[in-house]
């Protein structure tokens, strides 16, 4: 029989880290992280100057921090249209904040879920003598997983923009205009971009995923003295 904390009985007493809605979200939030990661994968190897071996090798030896710099640094100094420069610099801050997201709700500790919210706490990475603590509902969670996977579709679209930017004559590539499709050479292209011509657009930037904030009880009020009352009436 299941329960609120247990799907056929397991996990077994006292290995529960929230309810089974909970660590639902969790277990989605991994997988939806791990998805995003190589979507940004894609987008590392499409902007880098270099063969597409080498950049993957190079993407899995930086870490997180690393390979957004780099791709910033790159994409200033590429002839990219200026909006589109704008939507993949977009595309990294949301990947930043997905990234906060989900090393706090994967380095944390579980300390107890009641009423529909997960309390959890982790070490500050700048001061491990401070302990941030964090409440979130789960429609919270469930929205960390949800924010991802839309940056992961906007992704997918942007991948398609780069990709054909890169078969278009030179001088479209560092505009927003596409040529007629008579000039393009390729066919199997052509043929696409008639059925869906909405791909050789930019796509529309997503919302900046909301980031998780530690929660801050509320401040204890002292008490002071009564002022001394006036002798007048």
């Amino acid at each position: 029989m299941g329960s609120r904390y247990q799907i056929g009985g397991w996990p077994a007493r006292p290995n529960i880290f929230g309810n089974v809605a909970q660590v639902h979200a969790l277990g989605q939030i991994t997988l939806s992280y791990n998805h995003l990661e190589s979507m940004l994968a894609l987008i590392f190897q499409d902007c880098m100057p270099m063969e597409e071996d080498s950049a993957n090798q190079l993407f899995h030896k930086l870490n997180n921090r690393d390979r957004i710099d780099l791709l910033v640094a790159i994409i200033r100094s590429s002839d990219f249209h200026s909006k589109a420069k704008d939507a993949l610099n977009h595309l990294f801050r949301c990947y930043d904040i997905c990234t906060e997201n989900r090393n706090i709700l994967l380095h944390a500790t579980h300390d107890e879920s009641y009423a529909g919210v997960l309390h959890i706490s982790k070490k500050s990475s700048n001061n491990p003598a401070v302990v941030n603590r964090f409440k979130i509902p789960l429609a919270d969670l469930r929205l960390v997983a949800e924010q991802m996977s839309v940056l992961s579709d906007y992704i997918f679209h942007l991948l398609f923009w780069l990709k054909i930017r890169g078969t278009l004559p030179k001088k479209y590539k560092s505009s927003l205009r596409m040529p007629p499709l008579k000039k393009i050479p390729y066919p199997k292209l052509r043929r696409v971009l008639r059925a869906v011509p909405e791909i050789s657009t930019l796509p529309e930037k997503p919302p900046k995923p909301r980031k998780l904030t530690p929660y801050q009880p509320p401040a204890t009020r002292q008490v002071g003295k009564r002022p001394p009352q006036s002798s007048q009436a």
